[in-house]
């Protein structure tokens, strides 16, 4: 009956049904025909129109927009997922072995009572290694302020409180008050300044000891069941295709479709988790009647959570766009002060490029480019244009290249599309990590795997329950372990959305 209001030759009605008359109607729906006590074959007035009812479909149309990219992260970095790296353990360990630094930082500001007179500061707390007992330099060492020529001794230094010692210096010119500032780096020099006889002086050394990354893995697990009756036939003819999964393709065996919608439900889980999740730490979820997992499977952190607490972040406006000279070019010196990566892969919402493109374009102008050296727009042909996009950027005389990839799934909101997802920009290091023992290159995301089959990685399973305790049921179940490591997240960029209103 609902089929005669949108057709203009209705084959089974005297009249053509109004908007009024439909509005009445219940809703034509598969899980409503699926039943054939409230089915329009059961309920349409007329014997022969139920039984011809099938006749009338003549067509099955997926009203709805383009597939949802639920694979969105695997496709960008799935080929360690794909064939994960093999491990012994469940929790594992990544220790990254960084660049030497020769200079410390001071936590606060400091400024000498008077010209030439020592001075006091205390060094920033990542300045200590051996649980805060061990810092860099020691007494007799030279300190030099780069950005404007002067140079300290070292004359004392106080570790008596753990991550907070304080060095002693004292300039080397008579008319210097010393000026340290916090945050600012300041060049050591391993050598004391001795007169034509001098005795030993015990000094020390520090490597740059980088850093260990600890991981924990995940495990899910997602558990299905349907009864043998629902498998065996209908009371009547079932005509329609009872469900469509997320690309729009039709299932008509319950058993299939529910181990489909299984497994994309832990195809959807990886995509998200491994780009949003934190380690489980509550308590609560941890032990008592809410448990959801063990002290192992606690889990990792995603991508964005890694790189919004350890990458380098630039704030920009997104109603003007990201601004590849102002926002961009200072992030490319810093890259150059530590001799770190100059090519980057940018995954983004459609937003983030849309901004990028006008606000480039803007920049040209505003450099006074015009239209004849830097195209913005092409006619097609009377009344139409096409306008020009971004796909790389080849900052050339700098030796730095962003390669510009959409990730459709940060603008659909069917999905995980937000409006902040959609004007992010993600800039991923394409390389500057390295396998000390082998010298190849390290992927910038890569996926870990302990045991086999059963014992750790994917494993689906369908139980005839008929055969096994009499119910007349079948089940199934598809488990997966797996862990994550963003390598290196220092070397990684976001460039991340203010949005003030």
């Amino acid at each position: 009956m609902a089929l005669a209001y949108v057709s203009r030759t209705p084959q089974f009605q005297t009249k053509i049904t109004t908007v009024r008359d439909t509005l009445n109607l219940e809703a034509f729906n598969m899980m409503y025909e699926s039943d054939p006590s409230t089915s329009s074959s059961q309920y349409c007035g007329r014997t022969d129109l139920g039984t011809s009812f099938i006749k009338n479909v003549v067509r099955e149309i997926k009203a709805g927009g383009a597939p949802i990219d639920i694979n969105f992260f695997m496709d960008a970095f799935g080929t360690s997922y794909k064939n994960p790296r093999s491990t012994e353990s469940k929790v594992i360990y990544n220790r990254y072995m960084t660049d030497l630094d020769y200079n410390v930082v001071a936590a606060a500001p400091a400024v000498g009572s008077a010209k030439g007179a020592a001075t006091w500061f205390t060094l920033l707390r990542e300045q200590h290694s051996g649980g805060g007992t061990k810092s860099y330099p020691t007494t007799g060492y030279l300190l030099i302020d780069k950005d404007n020529n002067i140079t300290y001794s070292v004359t004392d230094m106080d570790t008596s409180a753990n991550y907070a010692h304080r060095v002693e210096i004292t300039p080397w010119d008579k008319d210097v008050t010393v000026n340290i500032k916090a945050g600012v780096k300041y060049f050591v020099s391993a050598v004391r300044p001795v007169p034509g006889y001098s005795t030993p002086q015990a000094t020390e050394d520090m490597q740059t000891i980088g850093y260990v990354q600890k991981l924990n893995p995940f495990r899910f697990r997602r558990d299905w069941r349907v009864t043998l009756d629902l498998m065996r036939g209908y009371e009547d003819i079932f005509r329609f295709m009872t469900k469509f999964d997320y690309q729009g393709k039709p299932y008509d065996c319950w058993d299939a479709y529910e181990a489909v919608r299984a497994r994309e439900a832990l195809q959807v889980n990886m995509n998200a988790i491994s780009m949003f999740a934190s380690p489980i730490t509550n308590p609560l979820l941890l032990s008592g009647a809410d448990v959801v997992t063990d002290g192992i499977h606690t889990g990792y952190y995603g991508l964005i959570p890694t790189l919004q607490s350890s990458a380098q972040v630039i704030d920009f406006d997104p109603s003007i766009g990201f601004d590849l000279k102002s926002d961009l070019e200072p992030f490319v010196l810093y890259q150059d002060s530590l001799k770190r990566c100059n090519r980057f892969a940018v995954k983004h919402g459609k937003a983030f490029k849309a901004g990028l493109v006008n606000r480039t374009n803007n920049m040209i102008a505003n450099d006074g480019q015009t239209l004849y050296n830097f195209d913005m727009y092409k006619r097609l042909g009377e009344g139409a244009i096409e306008k020009y996009g971004i796909d790389s950027y080849n900052l050339k005389s700098l030796n730095f290249m962003l390669n510009f990839s959409e990730w459709s799934a940060l603008s659909d909101s069917r999905f995980l599309g937000s409006d902040k997802l959609n004007n992010m920009g993600i800039f991923i290091a394409e390389d500057g990590t390295v396998d000390l023992n082998t010298g190849a290159k390290v992927a910038p995301i890569e996926f870990f795997q302990y045991g086999m089959c059963e014992t750790g990685d994917y494993i689906e399973s369908i139980i005839n329950e008929w055969k096994i305790n009499g119910l007349e049921a079948i089940s199934g179940n598809h488990a997966q372990s797996i862990t994550m490591a963003v390598h290196s997240p220092e070397m990684h960029l976001i460039a991340n959305p203010v949005i003030t209103c």
